[in-house]
């Protein structure tokens, strides 16, 4: 009796604990949560890669970084721009 109640009180802990971070697998891969939202933070431009992290006004969110769209058809690097 005593070990049944020790291990729910560590799993009651450790559930109270992943909710109050945020962390939770309730969201269809690849999304993660972010507060009460499910967010791609591949592609989210403001939780890119990570919660909370936002790129900065006329970038993307690309593979999980921010970076400057590249012009249709123009190759580029996403962390310098186009190629000229």
């Amino acid at each position: 009796m005593r070990t049944w109640l020790l291990s729910s009180s560590l799993f009651l802990a450790a559930a109270v604990a992943l909710s109050a971070t945020g962390c939770s697998s309730d969201c269809p891969a690849p999304q993660i949560r972010c507060g009460a939202l499910c967010v791609d933070p591949r592609i989210d431009p403001t939780n890119c890669g990570l919660c909370g992290v936002s790129c900065m006004s006329g970038q993307i969110c690309s593979s999980g970084k921010c970076g400057i769209p590249c012009p249709t058809g123009q190759g580029c690097d996403p962390e310098k721009g186009p190629r000229v």
